[in-house]
């Protein structure tokens, strides 16, 4: 039925602005994206991070603002366009539906597992702290060894504090500048990078979240100086994407912070209106504001650059909300741009460029990483998670990434997030945090084809394998 429904509305948004009615054709699709969160939300059980609802409200919202075509950059969408991005909504949505279903019915002919969120006395720590669950007072998902993992979770931290900081201060000897201490350039911030070394400068985007996860878990160790040499890990990686004047990096670090908590504590959205934590969630929303605003000044980036970039048809319409606006919308501007400029499709060598960069051959053959960018000016240069799907292969490659993407939530969400198959170390929703921010902002750029997304799926994998043989090794003894 949600198939029936997404298809209908897009045949219509569709119509609508091939009539030239946009204002109707992306309200249209707005109003589904915020329907088909609701329903998902409904049936994950009232999970704020329910992935099928945030897929809908960045990947169909987010067509939604763009078909308003609200700058004069934006141009009538071709008719591939519409069916490729109906296309990836449909493949990720139905298939996500299927095993959802499949799965939970497979999780309730399993053998019977105890309940989570039933206080029982709390267990000693055994020697993997995989076997059992404790529940903390918050009715937080609290895994047997919690003590031994936290231990372990903040040395982690630090190994991973001193790696990026020795890294970021290698790239600023070699390059000899730091770019929030340039004047009037722009760019200083893309050009801070020494190729290899950069990814390791910025695995501080980890850190927040991997401090969050030590904060739910110390409970039982002496707080003092273990929680003293944490925090000033954090603050050091916060200050990082400052020095280096990336806004992406600073909201990615506190969105994987935000997701793993919300995960790990499994939040619906009447949590965020909790009076407890409204003015926590105000205060740093506003302090998230102020950062922003401060890096974009910082960047050189002045109201009348920046507008004579968007190129708005609507002049008088205020800066704060142009930014955002075309940071999403235009986006799938460039997937029309590729869709009606693309001669020749590249064969999987687009996805593949992660690959060629980490085993090098990228410099052995650069010709296979050599292909254009079509956007639809040369400083916006954001695309969206389907651009090198439909690169590499059409349509055909975005049915293909939609299916993949859809069967990896839904096996996520049932085998970690909801309640009957939540078990291991808490560590994984620092890994499960990626995929759901990534799927939340499916609108902004590839995430999987970006070898960046892969190393940091990769460092967390290593800092989950170390603290796993840590425990096993050391609690033996």
């Amino acid at each position: 039925m949600d198939i029936i429904i997404l298809t209908l509305t897009f045949l219509s948004s569709w119509m609508l602005s091939v009539m030239g009615e946009y204002l109707f054709s992306g309200a249209l699709l707005i109003g589904l994206s915020l329907y088909l969160f609701a329903v998902y939300y409904e049936r994950s059980g009232r999970l704020l991070l329910c992935p099928a609802g945030l897929f809908s409200l960045s990947w169909i919202g987010g067509a939604g603002l763009s078909a308003l075509k609200l700058s004069n950059l934006q141009t009538d969408w071709e008719a591939e366009t519409w069916i490729a991005i109906w296309l990836f909504a449909a493949a990720f949505l139905g298939i996500y539906g299927f095993l959802f279903k499949a799965l939970a019915r497979k999780m309730d002919s399993g053998p019977e597992e105890k309940e989570i969120g039933i206080k029982e006395p709390e267990p000693e720590a055994n020697e993997t702290g995989t076997k059992g669950t404790g529940i903390s007072e918050a009715g937080d998902i609290l895994p047997d060894g919690t003590s031994s993992e936290a231990r372990f979770t903040a040395i982690a931290i630090f190994i991973t504090s001193f790696v990026s900081v020795a890294a970021f201060l290698t790239e600023v000897y070699i390059l000899g500048y730091i770019p929030l201490f340039t004047v009037d350039t722009p760019h200083a911030y893309s050009y801070f990078h020494v190729s290899g070394l950069h990814y390791f400068t910025t695995a501080f985007v980890l850190i927040p979240a991997e401090a969050v996860t030590y904060f739910k878990l110390r409970k039982r160790l002496d707080k003092s100086r273990m929680d003293i040499m944490v925090l000033i890990c954090t603050a050091v990686a916060l200050l990082l994407p400052i020095l280096l004047v990336s806004r992406f990096q600073l909201i990615l670090s506190i969105a994987l912070s935000v997701f793993s908590l919300l995960l790990m504590r499994r939040d619906s959205l009447g949590s965020l209106f909790d009076k407890k934590r409204l003015p926590v969630i105000s205060a740093l929303f506003i302090a998230m504001i102020g950062l922003y605003v401060f890096l974009t000044i910082e960047r050189a980036h002045s109201i009348e650059y920046l507008k004579g970039i968007f190129d708005m048809k609507q002049d008088s319409l205020p800066i704060w909300l142009i930014q955002p606006y075309m940071y999403v919308a235009n986006n799938f501007d460039n997937l029309n741009c590729l869709i009606r400029d693309l001669a020749v499709h590249s064969g999987g060598l687009r996805m593949l460029f992660p690959v060629l960069v980490f085993t090098g051959l990228k410099f052995l053959r650069p010709e296979l990483v050599s292909f254009p960018i079509y956007t639809t000016k040369e400083e916006l240069t954001t695309l969206t998670i389907a651009y090198d799907a439909y690169y590499d292969f059409g349509l055909l490659g975005v049915a293909a990434l939609g299916l993949v993407l859809g069967g990896l939530m839904a096996f996520l969400e049932q085998r970690f997030v909801d309640k009957r198959g939540r078990k291991g170390l808490l560590f994984s929703y620092v890994l499960i945090a990626q995929p759901f921010f990534y799927i939340s902002l499916s609108f902004f750029t590839t995430w999987y084809s970006n070898p960046s997304t892969w190393f940091y799926l990769g460092v967390s994998a290593m800092v989950y394998a170390f603290i796993r043989l840590c425990m096993r090794f050391f609690d033996r003894r």
